[in-house]
C-alpha cells in the first residue's frame, strides 16, 4: 500500500465544475499537483501508468501527477474538480496518506463532494484565505484516506494481494520482473501469489507481465515511430525476435500489423 506524507499545507490552485461531450484531458508529469474530482454525472476513465480506472456518478478521482496520464470520457458527462499545489512524500508509516485512484461511491462519499462543492462556491481560494482553503483541501484527502482504509478492510486479502501486484508491475515495466522478486515486495512465497493471481485474473502472473509489456511497446512504436528493437529495449527485452515471437504467440498477429481502432476491432484489443 502507497502512504504519503504531507510535508506542508496545500495551496489551492482552481476550483470548478464543468460538463462536456467526448473529453479528453492529457497531463504531464508535475508531481506538485494533486486533483481531487468526483463525477456529477456519466462516466470518465483514468489512464496513468500502464492502468486504466472508470468513474461513475459519485465516485471520486484522486489525480496525482506524479506520471504521464489521461482522463477522458466517451459521451456526456459532467464533474467537479478542486486542484492545489501539494508538497508530498512516499513514506511507510501507515500514519501517511492512502489516496486510491478511484473512490467508489458508498458512506462517507457525499460529504467529500459537499466538501469539494463548498470549495468550488465558496472565497477559501481566493488571497487572505489560502489557510482555509489548504485546510479545506487537507480535510477531503483525510476522508478519501478513511474511506480507502474502511472499503480496503472488506476486500478478502488475496484481491488485495493481487491489486498490489499489479501496481509494482506497472511500476516497474521498463526492466525485467520475475514472479520472485514480486512475491518478495510482498512478502508472501512465489507460489501462493502464482496462485491467487491466476484465480483472480484467469491468467499466470508471467503472462500478465508480458501481455502488459507488450501492449506498452506497441503504443510506443505507433507513438513515436520508432522501430521494434528500440521500443523492446525501454521494456527491458533486448532480443526483438523475441518480442516479435512473443507478441504473434499471445495475441496471433504479427506486432508490426496495424488493425483498426474502431469498432469491433478496438474492442477485442481493449478486452485483451
Amino acid at each position: 500500500m502507497r502512504y504519503l506524507d504531507i510535508t506542508r499545507l496545500p495551496e489551492i490552485r482552481f476550483a470548478h465544475a464543468y460538463s462536456a461531450r467526448d473529453y479528453s484531458n492529457t497531463f504531464r508529469e508535475n508531481r506538485e499537483i494533486v486533483e481531487i474530482t468526483w463525477v456529477a454525472e456519466g462516466e470518465l476513465t483514468l489512464r496513468k501508468g500502464g492502468e486504466e480506472w472508470q468513474a461513475g456518478p459519485g465516485d471520486i478521482l484522486c489525480l496525482i501527477h506524479d506520471k504521464r496520464s489521461e482522463i477522458l470520457s466517451r459521451g456526456y458527462h459532467a464533474h467537479r474538480t478542486v486542484c492545489a499545489r501539494v508538497d508530498w512524500m512516499e513514506t511507510e508509516s501507515e500514519n501517511g496518506l492512502v489516496l486510491p485512484p478511484v473512490t467508489p461511491a458508498g458512506e462517507g462519499t457525499e460529504a467529500v463532494c459537499r466538501l469539494i462543492d463548498d470549495l468550488i462556491w465558496s472565497p477559501y481560494r481566493h488571497e487572505g484565505t489560502a489557510v482555509r482553503g489548504g485546510a479545506a483541501f487537507l480535510e477531503i484527502l483525510s476522508r478519501i484516506d478513511a474511506i480507502g482504509r474502511e472499503q480496503s478492510r472488506r476486500i478478502p486479502e488475496g484481491e488485495l494481494l493481487v491489486r498490489r501486484a499489479k501496481r509494482y508491475i506497472y511500476r516497474n515495466l521498463d526492466r525485467p520482473i520475475t514472479q520472485r522478486e514480486i512475491a518478495a515486495h510482498l512478502g508472501i512465497t512465489p507460489q501462493y501469489l502464482c496462485n491467487i493471481f491466476r484465480r483472480a485474473e484467469g491468467k499466470t502472473l508471467i503472462r500478465y507481465v508480458n501481455t502488459a509489456k507488450l501492449k506498452g511497446i506497441e503504443a510506443l512504436m505507433e507513438k513515436e515511430h520508432i522501430r521494434l528493437y528500440e521500443a523492446a529495449r525501454r521494456f527491458g527485452y533486448q532480443d526483438a525476435n523475441y518480442v516479435s515471437g512473443l507478441y504473434k504467440k499471445i495475441f496471433g498477429r504479427n506486432i508490426t500489423d496495424r488493425p483498426s481502432r474502431t469498432g469491433e476491432d478496438w474492442k477485442k484489443r481493449e478486452e485483451e
